[in-house]
């Protein structure tokens, strides 16, 4: 918003209110002289109209005076102060300025009943004012009553240029504004954006190698007959799966909030298609039997990063639902690339009949779903003939 388009501050309106009081009072002493200076030294004292011309010569600058003042206050009554004000002209050549300021004013209100009852009184009164002045009566009257119209006109068309340029201005304002509130909107929602990327992101990760983790720890927990060589093996699956825990972690905050790590180097690269036989491994090391039918690994190694990272990281939830809700179901896991179409289909089942527990997040398929959703695809889970299965197809360009 540009400076002419911001709002007069309350010093600004004070001292445009005080030069327009002081132009008033000048124009208004320089109209008392032109029609009262020359006309009352030519009226003779033995006139019989000379008392009401001294009346209204006293009485003049009074008026003017309360006219002024209606004026300073018009804002509190737009309509009823002008109206009054005009009217009281009539009898006031001192006034006469600031009765022309109020068709002015009330014209930059821009309703047109209010103009026309304002600019009708201006007319009467220029009327009777060029009646009661002195030497007025002996005039013809159409002439100047046709030249106050034309005036008339013309301060109307002021006040109309006015108000539109205040209405410009304030629709300005109000557009800034909207604007404001339209871009902390969009900020807010880029936050809340990040935050479930982040969400997701952890959730991925940490899910699958806390899976891990509780699977052996409840084996130290529960069996009593491990060797002392198969504690050790397990307590080091545990170790090495939450140390893996805590890379990942790093890695994906790293990723998210900056290109680099904190000691300056590259963030090691995130998993992809190509880190799907190591995941099936360590899926097949914890007691889920997992059959994976794969292409070929110069396709692999052809398929975006981005497109395999999103079916690793697919993979890594359906094993670890796997391990929480189906603990020892073979799984089934076929990923298929159709060069016709340009796409990858993911297709996975397990052997399970049981329903996903009540006291389930349900962040896994929610967040698998989301993740194809944003990159262009479509996903579909859910139990079909004693099988839990879960089809995603994502397409080459993700």
């Amino acid at each position: 918003m540009t400076s002419a388009d911001r709002p007069p501050s309350a010093a600004r309106r004070a001292w445009g209110a005080a030069g327009q009081a002081s132009a008033l009072l000048v124009l208004g002493a320089f109209a008392f002289v032109a029609v009262y200076g020359e006309a009352m030294t030519r009226i003779a004292p033995d006139r019989p109209d000379a008392p009401r011309l001294l009346l209204l010569f006293l009485a003049d600058i009074p008026l003017g005076i309360a006219v002024l003042a209606l004026f300073a206050l018009r804002r509190r009554a737009p309509v009823l102060f002008p109206a009054i004000g005009v009217a009281l002209s009539a009898l006031s050549a001192f006034g006469t300025p600031a009765a022309l300021a109020f068709v002015v004013s009330v014209a930059a209100r821009r309703r047109p009943r209010e103009i026309a009852l304002v600019s009708i009184l201006l007319v009467c009164a220029a009327t009777v004012d060029l009646l009661v002045r002195p030497d007025g009566g002996s005039r013809s009257l159409w002439e100047p009553v046709i030249g106050m119209v034309v005036l008339a006109t013309m301060l109307v068309l002021i006040g109309l240029l006015i108000g539109s340029r205040r209405q410009l201005r304030a629709a300005r304002a109000e557009q800034a504004a909207s604007a404001a509130l339209q871009h902390a909107a969009e900020l807010e929602s880029a936050r809340a954006q990040e935050r479930t990327r982040i969400a997701r992101e952890m959730h991925d990760v940490l899910a699958h190698r806390l899976s891990l983790v509780t699977i052996h720890a409840g084996g130290l927990e529960y069996r009593d007959d491990l060797t002392l060589e198969q504690a050790r093996e397990t307590a080091g699956v545990i170790r090495e799966n939450s140390h893996r825990a805590v890379d990942e972690l790093r890695d994906v905050l790293g990723v998210l909030r900056d290109d680099t790590d904190d000691d300056g180097s590259s963030p090691r690269p995130q998993p992809t298609l190509r880190d799907i036989a190591a995941l099936v491994e360590e899926g097949r090391a914890v007691g889920t039997p997992v059959r994976l039918a794969a292409p070929p690994d110069a396709v692999i190694a052809s398929v975006p990063e981005a497109v395999g990272r999103h079916i690793y990281r697919i993979v890594q939830e359906i094993l670890t639902n796997a391990r929480r809700h189906a603990p020892g179901a073979a799984v089934s896991v076929q990923i298929r690339v159709d060069g016709g179409s340009q796409s990858i289909r993911l297709s996975a089942s397990n052997l399970t009949t049981a329903e996903v527990p009540s006291g389930a997040s349900g962040f896994g398929l929610a967040g698998m779903a989301e993740r194809i959703r944003l990159a262009g695809g479509t996903f579909d889970a859910g139990h079909r003939d004693g099988l839990f299965v879960v089809d995603a197809v994502l397409p080459w360009t993700s």
